[in-house]
């Protein structure tokens, strides 16, 4: 199996017009934030530092397995595929769970970074990628248990998957490119930004999988909005290339492809007065008021 997280800097796109003098305004702190690597942030901010170091351990307290006869556990990936940070002072790291180098589990642990009298205020955001049910226990006990996919939608008007993996990931960065996204804030429309380089890539020898990649949508700095797995599978018709669209946001969603709406997720509430969109694979399991000690490393805090 040939597994390769990778992480993700970016830089912040310009807003709609009624922003722009914030954005012009926040430009040097943003951009510098936004540029950092994912690894230790510099000394001035240790707090996020110390943050970091609290959602790694915290993510190494969950518990995913399958709901299958052997109550097969899930690998965590060693390090987040992703730090993030949005106004005025969001942050989180994205993790992932793996089965066979495949992408289960997606999990996003984050806070305001501001400290309040109960501490920081740090939660979750997960979604289900598998087509298997999964049994999540975080690390305050509460579980969660999403439903597998009934199957990944097949992208229309793809080419045929190639016949080498590299070929495979060549193409998967041809296809992400025919993607666009946005949100909808306060009756302006944002486009988001998709991060070119996938946050993780994968391929074989499954019987059914062949290669695939996992991408984000950002906005508000690098803050994650829609996750989308792209994937080469076999099917009776021969391989095809296929696509999952994942809600990592508490906003109204589009996804395009080719120009062409593709999915949607609204929210009710956050620029749409539709119904919620039934989100079943998206859930959350863990929330804690967490006092971190000074010093360079935090260490588990919370309930």
């Amino acid at each position: 199996m040939n597994i390769t997280p990778t992480r993700s800097v970016c830089l912040t796109r310009a807003g709609p017009s009624f922003l722009a003098g914030l954005v012009l305004i926040a430009g040097a702190v943003s951009l510098a934030r936004a540029e950092e690597p994912a690894g230790a942030p510099k000394a001035k901010n240790s707090a996020v530092a110390r943050l970091r170091q609290y959602y790694q351990e915290t993510a190494a307290g969950y518990e995913v397995r399958f709901q299958d006869a052997a109550k097969t556990k899930l690998l965590l990936q060693a390090a987040p595929v992703m730090h993030w940070n949005s106004f005025p002072n969001w942050n989180g790291s994205v993790f992932l769970w793996t089965h066979q180098g495949r992408p289960e589990l997606i999990c996003s642990i984050h806070s305001s970074g501001e400290e309040g009298p109960a501490g920081y205020g740090v939660g979750d955001e997960l979604h289900s990628l598998s087509l298997g049910a999964l049994s999540v226990v975080g690390p305050n006990g509460r579980r969660w248990e999403p439903k597998g996919l009934e199957g990944l939608r097949v992208l229309p008007g793809a080419p045929t998957p190639a016949d080498s993996a590299a070929r495979r990931q060549l193409q998967i960065k041809e296809l992400v490119r025919d993607f666009t996204a946005h949100v909808n804030v306060r009756g302006d429309r944002w486009e988001l930004r998709l991060l070119p380089q996938p946050l993780y890539k994968y391929d074989g020898p499954d019987l059914d999988v062949l290669s695939g990649a996992v991408f984000t949508f950002v906005g508000f700095i690098t803050d994650p909005e829609i996750i989308l797995l792209l994937e080469a599978r076999r099917t009776p018709q021969g391989p095809k290339w296929h696509y999952l669209p994942a809600r990592f946001s508490n906003k109204s969603l589009w996804l395009e492809y080719r120009n062409r709406p593709v999915w949607e997720s609204l929210r009710r509430g956050h620029e749409s007065n539709q119904p919620d969109t039934v989100e079943p694979q998206y859930g959350q399991v863990f929330r804690a008021g967490v006092r971190l000690p000074p010093g360079p490393a935090g260490r588990r805090g919370g309930p």
